[in-house]
């Protein structure tokens, strides 16, 4: 007896291959949670390999690094990422199991997922203005790199609320909808850090951080306008995407 999904629907290979291309641009171009989140993912990623692609740039100049030792100004933003996600472990589903017995009557919401998102939107571009003028201004090695655990905090709390919010919105579609942000992260990703050692070299290590940190500061807003009005924009008429 041969096995198979009940949401195999029986189609051809073919038509597979094209849903699967159609289905995450519908998405990302018609669905404004889809965009936001995959915009906010995108500028996360995006400055997460512009920094480690500048890290040789800023230690080597500023502090004299040697190149075999840059590699220990990994160590903040490692901190931070292992950190956040300890603690994302511990208390993330504890938070949302306790928003479901606070509201036992309604079918649990996945905007219960966006409150490391909204942290996080505060945490990064104050972790990039900490690193990049207390890099400017040549404070002691550990203080920028103190400033890069803070980024990589933000930078965490960003991954997984939003893959956490896109698999509860979506649900069998999650699939898709996360592909829509994969594909827009990964082009910002490869072509920004291009740009790194010359932002740099024009603004200086201050401004040009900061100028990515007011980026950043500009889609903050966003993770609490979903927290308010995310269950509105997901279930109004005009934003359902067919699929």
């Amino acid at each position: 007896m041969d096995l198979v999904s009940k949401y195999d629907t029986g189609e051809s290979a073919k038509s597979l291959f094209k849903m699967a291309i159609l289905r995450p641009s519908k998405l990302l171009l018609f669905s404004p949670i889809v965009f936001l989140m995959a915009l906010m993912i995108t500028i996360s990623y995006g400055y997460s390999y512009f920094l480690f692609t500048t890290y040789t740039f800023v230690f080597e100049k500023q502090y004299g690094f040697k190149p075999s030792s840059v590699g220990l100004a990994y160590i903040g933003i490692g901190i931070g990422y292992v950190g956040t996600q300890i603690i994302a472990a511990l208390f993330s589903d504890r938070y949302v199991i306790r928003m479901r017995k606070s509201n036992p009557d309604g079918p649990p919401k996945p905007e219960w997922r966006l409150p490391p998102l909204a942290l996080g939107a505060i945490i990064l571009p104050l972790g990039y203005l900490f690193y990049g003028w207390t890099a400017m201004y040549r404070l002691h090695w550990s203080i920028p790199i103190l400033g890069t655990a803070f980024i990589g905090a933000g930078t965490l709390c960003y991954f997984f609320s939003i893959m956490a919010y896109l698999i509860d919105v979506y649900t069998i579609y999650s699939a898709s909808a996360i592909s829509a942000n994969i594909v827009l992260r990964s082009i910002v990703a490869a072509t920004l850090p291009l740009a790194g050692t010359r932002l740099y070299e024009n603004l200086g290590i201050g401004w040009g951080t900061s100028l990515l940190a007011f980026i950043a500061l500009a889609l903050a807003p966003v993770p609490f306008v979903l927290l308010k009005y995310g269950e509105k924009i997901r279930t109004h008429p005009r934003f359902q995407v067919h699929l």
